[in-house]
């Protein structure tokens, strides 16, 4: 079987999920391709028996390289088998998962026409040190207005469930 896993990121979390996903098909006997789309050339979807989506979201949005792979690909992706994970900072609240899985999947989903056969939301990382100044002050807006006096910026929150990621990726080998 061969694997594309295709994926945008801003800050690097996102290709770290992509890589462990990439292993646990690597070890149940796929040929996976890892191709971060910020930095590379369109893949040929067809080549693959399974497509494997992975998008950041920044600002209430998914990558824009992940929205124009999948809408210059949508038929191919739409016609074969393809799996879809969003890595997201809202899971820091987890009262948010059902607006998030809302927000970043289901209604994404609905307006571009993707119809994966998986899907699942992630944890993503908020790391401050790695912001820029606008993304820095609406971030803290944000997160403040959920977390309260409980949130610390200087403090790195990995959002991301390695168990949950690795269930992820074993239904991607094993269905």
């Amino acid at each position: 079987m061969r694997s594309l896993i295709a994926y945008g990121t801003r800050y690097g979390s996102t290709g770290e999920v992509a890589e462990v996903i990439a292993r646990t098909l690597r070890s149940a006997g796929s040929e996976v391709d890892v191709m971060e789309l910020t930095k590379r050339a369109r893949p040929e979807v067809r080549r693959y028996d399974l497509v494997v989506i992975g998008t950041n979201v920044i600002m209430g949005s998914w990558n824009k390289q992940v929205k124009r792979f999948v809408q210059e690909n949508l038929n191919d992706l739409n016609e074969g088998r393809t799996a879809l994970f969003v890595c997201c900072g809202d899971l820091l609240d987890p009262s948010r998962r059902g607006d998030a899985h809302e927000n970043y999947i289901t209604t994404p989903m609905e307006e571009m026409g993707l119809v994966p056969d998986h899907v699942a939301l992630m944890g993503g990382v908020i790391d401050f040190s790695k912001y820029g100044m606008m993304v820095k002050t609406l971030m803290k807006n944000v997160i403040r207005s959920g977390q309260g006096k409980d949130f610390d910026i200087d403090e790195v929150y990995d959002l991301r469930d390695w168990d949950e990621i690795g269930r992820f990726a074993s239904d991607l080998a094993h269905s």
